[in-house]
Parts: C-alpha cells; sequence; structure tokens
C-alpha cells in the first residue's frame, strides 16, 4: 500500500517561504547567472520533498521515500508505533507526526495522511507492534 504525507500549510510556509524569499531576491537584484541557477537548483531540492515523501508498505518492509532519500524499516522488526511531538527533521511535512520504532535503537519519524489505515495494515503484517495508546482509540489498533 501506499501512502502520503500529510502536509502543514505552515511547513509548506516555511519550506517554499524561506527558497522563494531567496530565489526572487535573488532575481530582483540582478546576481550572477551561476547564483540564480544554484537558488533554483535548491528550489527544486526543496520541491522534491514537498512532493516526494511518501510511505509504501509491501510484504517485508516499509520503504520511506523523501526527496531524493530513501530509508528501509523491516515490518518483522518493528516493535512500537508512538505518538512524538518534535520539530526534528524527518521525512514528515506535518506536526502530527509517529515515531516507528525498530530493531534495537532505530527510530524514524513520519507523518502518514492516513495514520489509522496505515497503523491498521502494519498490524495486519506484524501483531506484535506495540501501539501508544494517546494514538487512537483501542477499537482502531485492535487491542
Amino acid at each position: 500500500m501506499y501512502f502520503f504525507s500529510k502536509k502543514d500549510p505552515i511547513v509548506g510556509i516555511i519550506f517554499f517561504g524561506v527558497m522563494g524569499t531567496g530565489v526572487v531576491s535573488t532575481f530582483v537584484s540582478h546576481s550572477h547567472l551561476a547564483f540564480k541557477i544554484i537558488m533554483l537548483f535548491g528550489l527544486l531540492y526543496v520541491s522534491s520533498f514537498w512532493f516526494g515523501t511518501s510511505y509504501k508498505i509491501d510484504d517485508q518492509e516499509i520503504k520511506i521515500k523523501s526527496g531524493p532519500f530513501t530509508t528501509i524499516v523491516p515490518i518483522k522488526e518493528i516493535n512500537r508505533i508512538r505518538k512524538i511531538k518534535t520539530l526534528q527533521s524527518a521525512p514528515a511535512l506535518s506536526f502530527d507526526r509517529i515515531a516507528v520504532d525498530w530493531g534495537k535503537n532505530n527510530s524514524v519519524i513520519i507523518s502518514p495522511r492516513e495514520k489509522e489505515e496505515f497503523i491498521r495494515v502494519l498490524k495486519e503484517k506484524n501483531r506484535r507492534i506495540k501501539i501508544d495508546k494517546n494514538l487512537f482509540p483501542k477499537e482502531v489498533v485492535g487491542e
């Protein structure tokens, strides 16, 4: 199954506001062509995160794609899914975030748009995953 990242408008404003301001000021100030090209590539790079952050669940793993970066999480090794409040950089475009913990000390912060469905699919594939009680009512997570 394929899940897109939830997107908060404030995150979009931060992403594109900063880069857009830089690009506009570069062109208004008559900067060198090389600097204009660098700024445009920067805008494309930032856009790759905004339009390219997703989470794909197959039988064995979650493939987390964010811009040019990919993280693989083996589903059988997932221990816990918990609610998290952090501003830490992560493949999440929303402040409504969850942490997926796997192995001994591995964790990734994500923000799937359909969080309940995302967790339900993972629980079907690995019943041992513990779900943070603050995320949903028991009916949703099947405990």
